[in-house]
């Protein structure tokens, strides 16, 4: 591992950059699943565990291995008592580089090994939370009138929700479809687990491309001749011509990911 391109970002600091860390090592114990079995007398053991809903999982470790070097000896000791200041014995966010995009939350610990006056060798070991969450992201639907997108890829995904800019359903797995009675932001549920579709129906919609046509919606459009003239109001931009009404049938679904 190499200190350009690995480092631990806790409480907004990056001990690498801001310590002349170096990551030499790092090791990552995965949070064990909570399973839960009912003991039967003279009989095999009832495992219940998804019978009690959602998996639940016990907190993981991530244990770092971490050399700390400097041009003085006192240098080394000002680094080394910075970063016990900051981590040992705390619980708080945390960003490991090489993973990117999430988030971790723990409490840490660090013992400190005196190699020479001029390096400090640091096990640093983070109680991490099972959850490491995601940065929220997001993608558009175009529905005319349905459209859907599947989250998938994930264990776990926190505060779906859509973006309605009319009215309409919208449906996440095969719960019954809700309907929206205006424009909006709505959250579809607060967890969703394992890949899910979640499907979002407008109503009303103007037009979609379906290479290489332009499909319209019928009554919105009129031909004379070889002229095809659409019922919806345009504006041009940069020579294109731009249909506000087909925006308004675009969905916008955002969640965060949650994984193990």
């Amino acid at each position: 591992m190499q200190t350009a391109d690995y480092a631990l970002v806790a409480g907004g600091t990056n001990i690498c950059s801001e310590y002349g860390a170096i990551i030499s090592t790092f090791a990552e114990t995965l949070p064990e699943p909570k399973v839960i079995k009912v003991d039967i007398p003279a009989g095999a053991d009832l495992d219940i565990t998804e019978a009690l809903g959602a998996m639940g999982y016990h907190n993981g470790t991530h244990t770092l291995g971490v050399l700390v070097k400097a041009d003085s000896e006192q240098a080394r000791r000002d680094a080394v008592r910075a970063i016990v200041a900051l981590l040992h014995g705390k619980r708080m966010d945390y960003q490991l580089t090489w993973d990117a995009g999430y988030t971790f939350t723990g409490r840490f610990a660090v013992a400190v090994e005196r190699r020479s006056p001029l390096a400090s060798w640091l096990t640093i070991t983070s109680d991490r939370a099972p959850w490491k969450k995601h940065s929220r992201e997001s993608v558009v639907i175009d529905c005319h009138p349905s459209g859907s997108h599947t989250l998938e890829g994930s264990e776990r995904y926190h505060t779906v929700q859509a973006i309605l800019k009319q009215a309409g359903t919208t449906k996440v797995g095969d719960e019954a479809a809700v309907t929206r009675d205006a424009a909006g932001t709505y959250t579809l549920a607060a967890d969703v687990y394992g890949d899910t579709e979640v499907t979002a129906t407008v109503a009303d919609w103007l037009m979609y491309v379906d290479e290489p046509d332009l499909k319209v919606k019928s009554g919105k459009i009129s031909y004379s001749g070889t002229n095809a003239v659409i019922d919806a109001s345009y504006t041009v931009t940069s020579g294109n011509m731009v249909f506000p009404g087909a925006a308004d049938q675009q969905v916008t679904i955002r969640y965060y990911r949650w994984d193990l």
